[in-house]
């Protein structure tokens, strides 16, 4: 029988700090989505953390689920844990997991339990997935992260991972250098206008559809939380005002690794680099600063994939920070109200069928 038994913290508070702590202190990789200042500050406190003490109450593993309202179907909710990393694999994570399936047949109005993984190692990949089917887990007909990314390895000096790059990056983090432009975080509430309008530009530019994020509480999660969440500019050097901001881009750390979540820029006549260039090797250094072995760049199409337009240069964009391609990504699913959930994604698709039909 497990020496681990789970626990269930329903607002963020002393001791959700408390297994932070007992968890940073022991190596174990806690993810972004699963610390108290994202509980605070970007979900509002629609989250709780599930965890598993031993028989002296000292934490072993833990994981935050994330409760979203269906608009489809009001009262009833969805649970979401993403960027999952090694930290949950192993026996005081299995103990969290089989907790989350049975917390979510015995809360009413819980349809689905919806877990995204991001694992390096194969062994770990199977280790979770024969965990999650016996507990009645099984892959969503249609997945809503990536499987394969580029990884930036951190664990060389600086020098040498900017030896790994490809020709033009380095030479475009050069020119950016001797330009009138400067990188700093963005802390100001005031640029939130800003940060949609770029994002929309450049979602526009890739055919995706842009929806506003909450970046005063993005800003805020950067200020409590500055070695794991950044939220980077590149600014004109001769104003302040929101127009100065030129491009942005957002990194999440979760103790082992580190990924590249949201970005956007303007399209710039007098400047000839791409302005991401500067912005990422910002994130890569930051990451590796804070003790991350791995840097995600936020997904590619899979290998083989005939990605064409706008993907196919977003791919060769980042391939041109590192060749190491790797199978990341994995997503289970559990169904605690399989009638229930398949009316709501019936409705769903009908809300789509319209929308696209008033288009």
């Amino acid at each position: 029988m497990s020496d681990w038994k789970p626990v269930v913290l329903r607002r963020p508070g002393e001791d959700w700090e408390r297994a932070e702590r007992e968890l940073d202190a022991s190596g174990v990789p806690l993810p972004l989505p699963s610390r108290v200042a994202w509980a605070r500050h970007v979900m509002r406190g629609n989250a709780w953390l599930i965890a598993a003490h031993d028989t002296q109450g000292r934490f072993g593993a833990a994981l935050a689920i994330e409760i979203q309202g269906l608009r489809a179907l009001p009262g009833h909710y969805q649970w979401r844990a993403h960027h999952i990393g090694r930290g949950i694999v192993g026996p005081a994570g299995d103990i969290v997991l089989r907790a989350i399936r049975d917390l979510a047949l015995a809360t009413p109005r819980v349809l689905a339990v919806n877990l995204e993984f991001i694992l390096r190692d194969a062994g770990d990949h199977q280790h979770v997935a024969q965990t999650l089917s016996m507990l009645g887990f099984r892959p969503p007909p249609v997945g809503r992260s990536y499987v394969d990314t580029i990884v930036v390895p951190l664990k060389a000096a600086e020098e040498e991972i900017l030896a790994g790059f490809s020709w033009s990056t380095r030479r475009e983090l050069r020119q950016w250098s001797r330009q009138a432009l400067e990188l700093r975080a963005i802390e100001n509430p005031g640029y939130a206008a800003r940060l949609d309008e770029l994002a929309r530009e450049a979602f526009q530019r890739t055919g995706g559809d842009w929806n506003p994020r909450d970046w005063p509480a993005r800003m805020q999660l950067g200020a409590a939380e500055p070695a794991r969440s950044r939220l980077v500019g590149l600014f004109r050097q001769d104003g302040d005002d929101p127009s100065s901001l030129l491009a942005f881009a957002w990194g999440c750390a979760h103790g082992d690794f580190a990924h590249y979540d949201d970005g956007g820029s303007a399209r710039v006549p007098d400047i000839r680099f791409r302005l991401a260039c500067p912005l990422l090797w910002d994130l890569i250094r930051w990451a590796r600063a804070g003790g991350c072995q791995w840097f995600d760049m936020g997904g590619v199409p899979p290998e083989g994939h005939d990605a064409t337009g706008a993907l196919k240069g977003i791919a060769e964009f980042k391939l041109r920070f590192s060749d190491v391609r790797a199978r990341v990504g994995a997503e289970w699913q559990f169904d605690a109200r399989p009638k229930r959930r398949m009316m709501v994604d019936r409705l769903r698709k009908i809300a789509q069928l319209a929308r696209a039909t008033s288009r």
